[in-house]
């Protein structure tokens, strides 16, 4: 009877264990550790001439192609984003401009190229867009969005640059103290980050009305960002194509 009793505690107390570890595996791994880990997107970016459209004497069509995966488990909130396209001459150097641009680049200049013989001169923007209307995108799902753009004709090289905010937790009031974020182009034509009162006021800023907003050299747009969520992450992709040198006249 005793032996009966005591299997029959065991086997009760290997069963609240198992209970009990797998509980705690699945609010481990399938809870706590994805709560704890920085937002995530793959971020996907083509830049190609149209098939079929022979480059003319005025320019070049290019289909840019970006793609925004969510790998993650959990629903991740994408503030505003925004692509950027930039042309780029290839211009012969000497061998001694070349030494001084390869020393320059290596030293100062991230992401850049030195070539023997040729330099890269990049154009102010020839285009510029807001990429994702989306604010959420959810666990396994995938936005993407295709867009034609003209590459005026003179140039070897586009580029273009995307950046996209994300955030583990929905926006709320106490993301920039109730301001929104935007983008806009200074003066010198580079793509700058705004943070305006409202939404109304951004785009009143961006038709050039006197509008307080804050451009990003005044303000700490990553810490800001960090200080509502730790866990958010600011995504950046560049593609580089060459454009096709035939011409039809």
């Amino acid at each position: 009877m005793r032996s009966d009793l005591l299997h029959l505690w065991i086997q009760s107390a290997g069963i609240l264990v198992a209970s009990v570890w797998g509980i705690y595996t699945f609010v481990w791994q399938d809870i706590l550790v994805p709560s704890w880990a920085p937002a995530a997107i793959n971020l996907d970016l083509s830049l190609t001439p149209i098939e079929g459209r022979t480059t003319t004497a005025d320019g070049s069509e290019m289909a840019l192609n970006i793609t925004a995966t969510n790998p993650s488990s959990r629903k991740l909130y994408l503030l505003s984003n925004v692509w950027q396209l930039v042309g780029i001459h290839r211009k012969a150097v000497t061998e001694k401009e070349f030494i001084h641009l390869g020393n320059r680049t290596l030293r100062d200049v991230p992401l850049l190229q030195a070539e023997r013989l040729i330099r890269n001169e990049t154009s102010p923007t020839l285009a510029v867009g807001r990429i994702f209307g989306d604010d959420i995108i959810h666990p396994g799902e995938k936005i993407d969005r295709t867009i034609v753009v003209r590459l005026p004709a003179g140039y070897g090289v586009a580029e273009v640059n995307v950046v996209v905010p994300t955030l583990t937790k929905e926006p709320n009031q106490k993301l920039f103290k109730g301001r929104h974020l935007v983008w806009g182009l200074t003066s010198e034509d580079d793509v700058s980050a705004l943070l305006c009162p409202s939404s109304d006021s951004a785009g009143k800023q961006l038709d050039g009305r006197n509008i307080d907003c804050q451009s990003a050299p005044e303000l700490d747009l990553d810490g800001e960002l960090r200080s509502f969520d730790p866990l958010m992450r600011v995504f950046s992709a560049s593609e580089q194509v060459g454009i096709p040198i035939s011409q039809k006249r």
